[in-house]
């Protein structure tokens, strides 16, 4: 059960991580312009 739950939270940072890595190098290619839908 212990397993379970470090995986859960270990999954869950890194799906965080990657998700922020993801968009800071989006807004640095767009330069932090939105497109029409109002997204970075």
């Amino acid at each position: 059960m212990v397993e379970a739950l470090n995986n859960n939270s270990y999954y869950s940072i890194m799906n965080h991580y990657c998700s922020s890595v993801a968009s800071l190098a989006w807004n640095a290619a767009v330069g932090y312009q939105t497109n029409e839908n109002g997204y970075y």
